[in-house]
């Protein structure tokens, strides 16, 4: 290698280096480089409800929870489209394919369920048996006039035909991505259809202590679904029974799903 091939080799491994230490330095500090050139990147603030829950970002795990309903942030997520999953041993996975901004701080909830959920009958003899049989048998699908009220009174879900209807009451600053409706200048929040089947829904409420997830009884089943319908809408089974619409009611305090199925007087832990 003569002097002047030495010098041109030099100065390539030079740039090579220099830009190397450039990237590193952006990346360092929130950049990441796009089609666009060096764009700051964005986060995500991700509520998660089961200790030793796995998050992937684009097939790439994040984190793991450390406690039950844990807030993760995610920081320094390149501005663009991503895949998001959490899954956990005996649950069911959430998915979501997301979009971030620049600069931007995405909030989002998931929720799990469990894939072994089973059902324990109540016996007749059951000194409860009675007073459980007339609470369900007394559940009416929520009306627009008459609907279901989250625990904590930030939202209320209703039927009309086969079709199920959400509204934030809450602050509207605080409303999950398109949870507001259309009504951009009005002080609060319209409702929105998050859910249109293709048969009767039985019976509705809000999942646990959740005002975004909501428990529908269909068909043969009780699902849960989230109220997020951006991209995919996790739509994840509770119970499958034998009879249409098991009626049913949630003990909000010990996470226990009371439902009758037929004859059967079951009670499942959720």
């Amino acid at each position: 290698m003569n002097n002047k091939q030495f010098k041109t080799y030099g100065i390539a491994l030079g740039v090579v280096v220099l830009i190397f230490i450039s990237v590193a330095v952006a990346n360092s500090a929130g950049y990441r480089f796009t089609s666009k050139g060096f764009v700051k990147a964005g986060s995500l603030e991700i509520f998660v409800e089961k200790s030793g829950s796995k998050i992937f970002v684009d097939n790439e795990k994040e984190a793991t929870t450390s406690k039950d309903n844990e807030t993760v942030t995610i920081r320094n997520i390149s501005p663009g489209s991503h895949d998001l999953l959490i899954s956990k041993d005996g649950f069911w996975p959430w998915i979501k394919q997301i979009s971030v901004k620049k600069e931007e701080l995405k909030k989002l909830n998931s929720f799990m369920v469990r894939t072994d959920a089973q059902g324990v009958i109540i016996p007749e003899a059951d000194p409860e048996y009675d007073s459980i049989i007339s609470k369900l048998e007394s559940t009416t699908v929520p009306t627009k006039s008459d609907p279901k009220i989250s625990n904590d009174s930030r939202a209320s879900v209703w039927v009309e035909g086969q079709t199920v209807y959400y509204k934030w009451d809450g602050p509207k600053e605080e409303a999950l991505a398109n949870l507001c409706g259309k009504n951009t200048e009005s002080e609060e929040c319209a409702s929105v259809v998050i859910f249109r089947g293709t048969e009767n829904i039985a019976n509705l409420d809000f999942y646990s202590s959740r005002n975004d997830v909501i428990s529908l009884s269909t068909s043969n089943g009780i699902f849960a679904i989230e109220a997020n319908t951006e991209s995919v809408q996790n739509f994840q089974p509770i119970y499958k029974g034998t009879s249409i619409g098991p009626k049913f009611f949630i003990d909000k305090i010990d996470n226990l799903l009371y439902a009758k199925d037929g004859n059967l007087l079951m009670i499942i832990n959720i």
